[in-house]
């Protein structure tokens, strides 16, 4: 099912919504669940059975519909069904199938200029998940709004720093996607896989050049705010490159040992945010650590929550990460400790006089907060599927308690004045 494209699912008369949530019973290992949500209508379209002529035969239909290459792939995956397949597969690449002359007639189509164009950028966006971004850009926001308390902010520097922090991310989220696939972590079976270069959508060469091309971008803004701020700026964005390209890239591959989730919450975190602040001001201040600290926590909960749900094909790809070496329950309690670590820090700057009271608009994102401890709660007693989609509705929670500490700031700052 994972492997079925929006497109190819609407041509059949199905809604993609279907096959995300038949994969996301299937990887909460709800089989009956999955089961059932199969239509047999679908698996007449997509399931190909008979002789190895039969199936070649049938395949040759659905690239006379319009799919130029069907994806075959054995249902039962032992060394027979493997085998047959593959003798299925060369028939169909014979002219023993089908119309020769329809053949070439069909290999002879060329997409248009605007349908390359738009496929190509398609598959960047994909391989860039700016679904993520809000892991870049509300630590900068912070940063900002910090500044804009001290009365101290600019918005040439703001911005530079902005883009530079989401270009960072960017080449971090390509290259992660690069060494994911070659690692075998994502594989064209995995669900959340975003499949952009394991079907080929963007070669691995084009996807390397992306994620340099973003990291140059970064480290020409890093450059401008040398020039403004100095050397400090250096050593900041050294370990913002070093530490984006080598989360999942050698020698250090971080994603997949214990350091991820540490490393993670510093770099996102204290980094992030007392970078930008540094970036804008020039200066160091103490409440802008304040403020880093529970958006540290919040993202280190992304990256948790996606090793937790993960655990099963992260310890069958090699990977050692704090879930796999610890187990459910211990991963199940740091999870919990990180998202309600960041209702603390909060408190606790405010406590102390580091925050202003306002930054505690952060508090409104508390139903959400209540949502993911009952969702860790159920996937600690083996419910996989509660936490099928941690990592997305972790980050839900990181941009509503992000965004809302920023508006606090914000007003805290205009009512300074």
């Amino acid at each position: 099912m994972s492997i079925l494209s929006d497109v190819t699912l609407k041509r059949a008369g199905f809604e993609p919504a279907l096959r995300d949530r038949i994969a996301a019973a299937w990887r909460a290992e709800d089989y009956t669940t999955a089961g059932r949500l199969i239509p047999d209508d679908l698996l007449d379209a997509f399931i190909l059975c008979g002789t190895r002529r039969e199936v070649a035969e049938q395949a040759q239909r659905y690239h006379e519909a319009g799919m130029d290459l069907p994806l075959l792939q054995p249902v039962v995956q032992d060394d027979a069904q493997t085998h047959a397949v593959l003798e299925a597969a060369l028939l169909y690449g014979t002219v023993e199938v089908g119309s020769a002359t329809e053949r070439v007639a069909l290999a002879a189509q060329k997409k248009t200029l605007a349908q390359s164009a738009r496929d190509r950028i398609g598959a960047w966006y994909e391989i860039a998940r700016p679904f993520s971004f809000t892991a870049s850009t509300v630590p900068v926001a912070a940063g900002g709004a910090v500044a804009a308390f001290t009365g101290l902010f600019d918005w040439t520097l703001f911005l530079v720093a902005l883009v530079g922090g989401v270009c960072l991310h960017i080449g971090t989220n390509v290259t992660n996607e690069i060494y994911d696939v070659r690692k075998g972590v994502d594989t064209i079976v995995s669900p959340r896989a975003s499949h952009a270069i394991v079907k080929g959508r963007i070669g691995e060469r084009e996807a390397q050049v992306f994620s340099i091309l973003a990291f140059a971008i970064a480290f020409a803004l890093g450059v401008y705010l040398v020039s403004v701020r100095g050397w400090p700026i250096v050593a900041l964005g050294l370990a913002g490159l070093i530490g984006g390209y080598t989360y999942t890239a050698p020698p250090f591959q971080y994603k997949f040992g214990s350091f991820g989730i540490p490393l993670v919450f510093l770099l996102m975190g204290p980094l992030m945010v007392v970078g930008s602040y540094y970036a804008i001001t020039g200066e160091f201040d103490w409440r802008a650590v304040a403020v880093s600290l529970p958006v540290g926590f919040l993202v280190a909960a992304i990256l948790h929550g996606n090793e937790w749900r993960d655990i099963s094909e992260d310890a069958r790809a090699g990977a050692r990460t704090f879930s796999v070496r610890m187990g459910r329950s211990a991963a199940h309690w740091l999870y919990v400790a990180l998202v309600v670590g960041a209702y603390l820090a909060l408190s606790a700057g405010v406590a102390v006089g580091l925050l202003p009271t306002w930054t505690l608009l952060a508090m409104l994102s508390l139903p959400l907060l209540v949502r993911q401890i009952r969702s860790s709660e159920l996937g600690a007693t083996g419910q996989q599927r509660a936490i099928a989609m941690i990592d997305l509705e972790t980050a839900q929670l990181h941009a509503a308690f992000g965004y809302l500490l920023v508006a606090g700031l914000v007003i805290a700052a205009v009512l300074a004045r």
